[in-house]
């Protein structure tokens, strides 16, 4: 009895059939750093792949003809649309509205039958990172292509099978964080000690 081709049993998906893909608010001008404004603006220096959203986004600006889906919602997946780095972020919570900018693709799955999370994991993927990396155009600023993105295909593994991979997924993420705190505190008692040690030669 010849072996079923495990490829054939995994249903695989293009993005498009599976996301609305957005990109981010464009404005016609440079979005400068300031506090004035009716909106908060996203920008890349706002978000860390693991993080979310990491500053308390204090850029504001008042933004003309302003589509409602490009404000951020919880469980958005962003993906980095310009520069050398094309990289997903889950945002599972809003800390209030806040608008989009061109720098981001915006995620949103059609249904409930994938989880916002395990799409950014998969994309953040290494196979998937260089993928992206590698369609990217531009010589100075790179950029990715919405058509690019939308042909992305993925397995989609039934619903309680993508909750156990984020949950192995965070489990390792928390992992890696506690050993860099480790690591810090670690380094901090050596300096001490050294300094301890030279003071009293």
């Amino acid at each position: 009895m010849k072996k079923l081709d495990k490829q054939k049993l995994i249903n695989y998906k293009c993005l498009a059939d599976i996301c609305n893909i957005i990109l981010g608010h464009q404005f016609r001008e440079r979005v400068s750093t300031g506090t004035r404004g009716k909106y908060r603006i996203l920008l890349y220096k706002d978000v860390k792949v693991n993080e979310g959203i990491v500053n308390d986004v204090i850029t504001r600006a008042d933004v003309k003809n302003l589509k409602k889906d490009r404000i951020l919602r919880n469980n958005d997946v962003l993906v980095i649309a310009r520069g050398h780095y094309p990289r997903a972020i889950f945002i599972e919570k809003v800390p209030e509205k806040i608008v989009v900018s061109s720098f981001f693709f915006i995620m949103r799955p059609k249904n409930n039958q994938i989880l916002p999370q395990y799409i950014a994991w998969y994309l953040n993927s290494t196979q998937l990172r260089n993928y992206l990396e590698k369609t990217s155009t531009g010589t100075v600023v790179p950029h990715l292509k919405i058509k690019i993105l939308e042909g992305v295909k993925m397995p989609i593994p039934p619903i309680d099978k993508q909750k156990k991979i984020m949950e192995f997924y965070n489990l390792w993420q928390k992992e890696k964080s506690l050993y860099k705190k480790i690591n810090q505190k670690k380094g901090k008692l050596v300096n001490e000690i050294i300094k301890t040690y030279t003071n009293n030669m």
